[in-house]
């Protein structure tokens, strides 16, 4: 589909007849029929809430009409509710936006349909997103959506084109503000650094992270993260403190107004209030700060700039 052309990527399910874009296959399993798709996806919390105008879009202009069934909030809850479906050869969902963790359990238990694509339509996708869909050399999912972390900073401050610089930058004002808690913003977090620094974690299907040189880069990466968070530059990340309960507390209007619950809301919390006056963040970060009138100044100009995350350069 336009945006069915829906890391979540879109499965086609081994239960319905569906030709999710022109000129694609169509698979035949003799369950359903040919004039509607039902989508399945996690809660849309997106700004805007771009998948349902999405599909709202396509319905308007195809014949093909779309379902868009919003399965669950909870990450964990979603996964469940699609493999046990798939599990029993229900023929609820054609399609499933799915976490890229989920495509090679799904593909191997055989839930999902393979979806090839001709080179001219591979080549329209960016072939490390694109290779994340192939599960023992078989495409079965293609991109719907990627983030990318991206680096806020306050207007008038310099911006970091190296870590070092970064790190420089931070602690002369207010700090850094991070995603560290005990979830999968965390490991991320975890994961740049220690590619950043140049490690690997795995070779293949080896784990490498704890070898030879690869393992001296992730320590010393990890331990200049652990001296940045004890001498303040690093936001804190609280244990045990996963991005649901951070929504919660936002909704709930008893989030903590700093940077020690270091998930995405908390962050975007501390980067607002002037608590740090550098946050890496997601995309979506930029439309919350940009829909908030205490962001701009009297000129009507935004407070605050975006850039790439900065690199780590040799010495």
């Amino acid at each position: 589909m336009a945006g069915l052309v829906l890391a979540s990527m879109l499965v086609s399910l081994t239960g319905k007849d569906s030709s999710l874009l022109p000129g694609e296959p169509t698979f035949t399993t003799g369950c359903g029929g040919p004039d509607r798709l039902t989508v399945a996806t996690g809660a849309d919390i997106t700004a805007g809430s771009f998948r349902r105008d999405l599909i709202e879009e396509w319905n308007r202009t195809h014949t093909t009409q779309v379902t868009l069934v919003e399965v669950a909030d909870r990450t964990d809850e979603e996964r469940a509710e699609m493999a046990g479906r798939a599990r029993l050869g229900s023929c609820a969902y054609d399609v499933l936006s799915v976490d890229v963790a989920w495509t090679a359990e799904f593909a191997r238990s055989g839930y999902l349909l393979p979806y090839p694509l001709d080179s001219q339509r591979a080549g329209l996708l960016m072939y490390n997103v694109l290779k994340t869909g192939q599960v023992d050399g078989v495409q079965y999912a293609v991109p719907f959506v990627t983030d990318i972390p991206l680096l806020f900073y306050r207007r008038g401050l310099p911006v970091p084109t190296t870590t070092e610089q970064l790190w420089k930058y931070a602690a002369a004002n207010g700090g850094y503000a991070v995603q560290l808690g005990d979830y999968e913003g965390g490991t991320v977090n975890l994961l740049e650094a220690v590619l950043s620094a140049g490690g690997r974690i795995t070779d293949g299907d080896r784990i490498v992270v704890d070898e030879g040189v690869h393992g001296e880069r992730a320590r010393e990466a990890l331990a200049r993260r652990r001296a940045l968070l004890e001498n303040g530059t690093l936001a804190r990340g609280a244990e045990n403190f996963s991005k649901q309960d951070t929504f919660n507390a936002f909704r709930d209007g008893f989030l903590a107004r700093g940077p020690k619950d270091s998930a995405e809301e908390s962050s975007l919390q501390a980067f607002r209030d002037e608590e740090a006056a550098y946050m890496r963040n997601w995309p979506f970060a930029f439309h919350r700060l940009a829909t908030d009138r205490s962001m701009y100044d009297d000129h009507r100009r935004l407070r605050f700039g975006i850039a790439a995350l900065p690199e780590r350069r040799p010495g």
